[in-house]
């Protein structure tokens, strides 16, 4: 038996040596890990902070964006009044463009026709007392016959006719 309790005995000091490695092991693996929490916990902690830096940066930018885009909301509504007045503007000057050709087509046609009455008016007493000149001159003179210039009103060429005076 003595053999035997010398067996256990060494196997008791293999199992304590065992034990002890087993143990130191598992203290540099608790160290590491607790190494590497800390590593983990300050670099949650740094983007904690960078997260908060990010935010204190993003909110003038993101008001300034608000604010932004209220603006483009104006001008938009400014510029499509602004289309509105300038279309009622052209509206305008388009149906007053007509209405100056209207007028002045209006006053070409009544002053023209009045012109050419005038002129046909001036062009006829200008051939009746050429005419009648024309007479008196050949009565002075004694002439039997009378030369009598006659123009139709569509044509400005002269008919010529001859008649006998009876005088």
């Amino acid at each position: 038996m003595a053999e035997l309790d010398l067996a256990v005995k060494i196997a008791e000091i293999i199992l304590f040596v065992v034990l002890a490695i087993l143990g130191i092991y598992l203290i540099s693996s608790v160290k590491k890990i607790n190494r590497a929490a800390d590593n983990i916990d300050k670099t949650v902690e740094k983007m904690g902070r960078n997260l908060d830096d990010l935010k204190i940066k993003l909110e003038p930018l993101l008001d300034n964006a608000a604010v932004i885009q209220g603006d483009i909301k104006d001008i938009a509504a400014n510029i499509k009044g602004q289309v509105a007045k300038v279309d009622g503007i052209v509206d305008s000057f388009r149906d007053t463009t007509d209405s100056i050709i209207k007028f002045e087509q209006k006053a070409q046609r009544e002053i023209e026709g009045q012109v050419f009455e005038t002129i046909n008016l001036i062009s006829a007493i200008t051939k009746g007392v050429k005419t009648f000149f024309t007479y008196l001159s050949a009565s002075k003179n004694g002439s039997h016959h009378r030369k009598i210039k006659s123009y139709s009103s569509e044509e400005d060429s002269p008919e010529e006719d001859y008649y006998q005076d009876n005088n």
